[in-house]
């Protein structure tokens, strides 16, 4: 009896220091200049990820989710690696509330998706403290002319430390005007919970997380000719999930809300180089290659793909740049993989591209919008086709 009115104690202290503890995020948990983060681009269509399954002590076991392409996220110095022009307006020691502390290339831009408007060197300038992650603006080469847009106020994407349970909300706002065109802009709500913590699990690994439940609400304005209106989208939704000393989430799920419903548009986890398939757009999962036998699987020179409007209920409109003519394949796949369209292909010239895609005789529902150059690469995008 003696032994166990020791022993119980000892029990007791090695179980509560053994215990599954929530991690806390802090800015050492950010991305770092030169952080080059890769990412499997995953498919949830066959339902492997639970939107709903979260909690306290949980466990997420993604290791079967597939994945069809990869793409790599890279942080850049503000000052050093963008173009000059845009250090006058985040390198200002006189708006400290602006001044950058590291940047990332955005291929995409702001997306407000209007042929005319061609844009280059995009970056997103982010401001690290121990209190917040902000995005505090934009520089973008719009029709040849270098601009940029602060954040007002700042967009404040985590604030620290991150634990279990947080809430927090923020408005930003940003503009500028369009050579040629006129002045777009965009105001932003996002509201952020942290609403569960764990052990997530996919191909990348096993960590403990953190899960961030974030709600984005657009509201697009544009001005044309002295004609101005706002334009609010759908409203959207981030799911991410946040490790130790990762910089970016591990996973990622994103969508919209649709008729009351939320869409996925897309999900990406942390992932490391791995081989795919020519045959279809899902990951082999025994094959692995090497980055330079991977870079022939993107179509090498087309970049800034959009697809407008998403959802689509009769014409869709593709847009994207190259860099050299090709000739590109289009089809139109359900989620098993079968076309439900003729395949069509195009000779196209270098430089900004417009694609008409019918889609008034499609059933709605969701779809893969697949473009295929000469050599086999392919660039896939995922449609939802709604009624009109």
């Amino acid at each position: 009896m003696k032994t166990l009115r020791y022993a119980l104690p000892l029990l007791l202290l090695w179980t509560s220091a053994h215990a599954q503890q929530a991690i806390v995020i802090t800015r050492t948990d950010m991305p770092n200049i030169n952080d080059t983060l890769r990412f499997s681009v995953a498919d949830n269509l066959l339902g492997i990820i639970d939107l709903n399954d979260t909690g306290a002590d949980h466990v997420w076991n993604y290791v079967t989710l597939p994945a069809y392409s990869q793409r790599v996220e890279e942080f850049v110095d503000p000052v050093f690696g963008t173009p000059l022009v845009y250090n006058i307006t985040f390198s200002n020691f006189f708006d400290m509330d602006h001044f950058s502390t590291i940047a990332a290339a955005n291929m995409f831009g702001p997306q407000f998706g209007f042929g005319p408007v061609q844009l280059e060197e995009v970056y997103d300038f982010y401001r690290e403290t121990n209190d917040f992650f902000a995005n505090v603006g934009m520089g973008a080469t719009v029709n040849s002319v270098p601009l940029t847009s602060r954040m007002v106020p700042r967009d404040f994407i985590y604030r620290f430390p991150m634990e279990y349970g947080d809430a927090d909300q923020s408005f930003s706002q940003f503009g500028f005007d369009v050579p040629d065109f006129g002045h777009y802009g965009q105001k932003l709500l996002r509201t952020n919970t942290v609403d569960g913590w764990g052990k997530l699990t996919t191909r990348y690994g096993t960590f403990d997380v953190l899960r961030v439940y974030t709600e984005l609400e657009r509201t697009d304005t544009v001005s044309l000719q002295g004609f101005g209106f706002e334009q609010e989208r759908p409203k959207e939704f981030e799911y991410k999930w946040m490790a130790k000393s990762k910089g970016l989430p591990l996973l990622k799920v994103s969508g919209q809300f649709l008729f009351g419903q939320k869409v996925v548009n897309e999900v990406v986890y942390r992932d490391s180089v791995r081989g795919f398939t020519q045959a279809g757009p899902f990951i082999d999962p025994e094959d692995t290659i090497t980055i330079d036998t991977l870079s022939v699987l993107d179509i090498q020179g087309l970049e800034q793909l959009m697809a407008f409007p998403n959802p689509v209920t009769s014409q869709l409109r593709l847009t994207f740049h190259l860099s050299t003519p090709m000739v590109i394949s289009l089809q139109i796949m359900d989620i098993s993989g079968r076309n439900v369209a003729p395949a069509r292909s195009k000779s196209l010239a270098s430089g900004l591209n417009s694609w008409p895609v019918d889609f008034s005789a499609i059933a709605p529902g969701m779809y893969l919008v697949s473009l295929t150059a000469a050599d086999g690469s392919r660039s896939v995008m995922r449609i939802m086709c709604s009624a009109p």
